[in-house]
């Protein structure tokens, strides 16, 4: 799905440049990613919202 792997890349390359973090931080950091990706996700599972993005041309 093309916004969670996005939010995804753009989560890695944000720890990636935050080379000061300690190992709490980044655990902290990758909890909150996974909240903020299953959010993403369950925004898809209307059933609704997927027909309209279905029909919307890009």
């Amino acid at each position: 799905m093309s916004p969670t792997r996005e939010m995804w890349e753009g989560l890695r390359d944000l720890l990636r440049d935050q080379g000061g973090l300690d190992e709490l931080e980044v655990a902290a950091s990758i909890f909150v990613a996974l909240l903020m990706l299953d959010a993403v996700e369950s925004v898809f599972e209307h059933r609704e919202l997927r027909k309209r993005l279905e029909q919307t041309v890009y």
